[in-house]
Parts: C-alpha cells; structure tokens; sequence
C-alpha cells in the first residue's frame, strides 16, 4: 500500500515539521502578536492635529459668523449631522441644513446679536471641549456653557446650558471671577 503524498511529504521532512513550515509558523504567531498587541496598547489621539489652539479657533469663527449675521460661516463649523441641543430639549436642531436656517439662513437674523467666549477648554483624547460664553441680542442678554464634541475638525454635537440675565460678564461672575 502506497502512503499518501501528504504522509510522504511529513517523512521526507518538506511537510508540516519542516524546519521551513516551522519557521512560517513561528513568524505568522510574531506577527498576529505583535499586530494584536500594537492594536491594544498604542492609542492615537482622536483628532490628531487638533487641540486646544485648533478649537480655539474654531469657537472663534462660529462667534464671529454669529457676530457677522453670516449663517452659512457660522453653520460651517458644525459637520454635515451635527446635532445642536439646550437640555432637556429646549432646543434641537439636527444637521447643518437645520442650523443654517436657525443661524439665520439666506437672508440673515432680523437683528444683531453678539457672542464672547471667556473660558475654552479642550481634551483631544477624547475630542471633547468647553467653553464660557455670553451672549447678547437686541432685547436680551445671557451668560453659559457648552460642550462640544469634534469629529473631523468640525462640531459634530453641541449642548448648552445659559441663564438668561441683563448682567455683564463682570457682574454676573463677580462671586467666583476668574
């Protein structure tokens, strides 16, 4: 009875046992190894390139598209499905074409407003940032908070908190200042 080819290739040393086979193998476990741990241990940031200058800048040209009654500048900085919320549901507009119509679409706001950022924080680990604010119009004046989520460069979500007051930033703060 004849072996089969696969049996005589394990005798004759060029099968499975081969010093070659055996060196593929080691290599291919190396590799899944390393490939595995690389994945599970080495972390890059989640926006790499941006940090705490870039959103800076960014809550800059929303401000000054808002300051400008420019809707389309402002609703630029938010990502195509971004979503813009005041708890519990005050407000909420999902997607830029919703926030450039809020903004003040085409033919802009009928009136001006102003916005000031005073404290801006941000973490790129997480692509999550902060920032103070007031907020005046004609008729009104409020002081608050937001926290933004960055994707790509842009404001993918967007939640505010803000007291409506007819203080200035000064007076309103003037407790706790800094």
């Amino acid at each position: 009875m004849k072996a089969p080819a696969s049996a005589a290739s394990c005798a004759n040393g060029s099968g499975v046992n081969s010093p070659i086979f055996r060196l593929s193998r080691i290599f291919l476990w190396a590799f899944f190894g390393l490939l595995l741990t690389s994945a599970c241990t080495h972390k890059l940031p989640a926006q790499q390139g941006f940090g705490q200058s870039e959103f800076e800048t960014l809550l800059q040209q929303l401000a000054q598209g808002w300051n400008d009654n420019d809707a389309r500048k402002a609703s630029l900085v938010f990502s195509e499905n971004a979503v813009y919320s005041e708890p519990s549901d005050k407000q909420l507009y999902q997607g830029r074409p919703a926030l450039f119509e809020f903004f003040g679409g085409e033919s802009g706001r009928d009136s001006w407003m102003k916005m000031d950022w005073h404290h801006i924080s941000f973490n790129p680990s997480t692509s999550v940032g902060a920032g103070e604010f007031s907020f005046s119009w004609q008729g009104g004046n409020a002081h608050g908070m937001v926290s933004i989520k960055i994707k790509d460069g842009r404001i993918s979500h967007w939640r505010e908190y803000f007291y409506e007051d007819s203080k200035t930033w000064e007076e309103f703060t003037r407790a706790n200042p800094f």
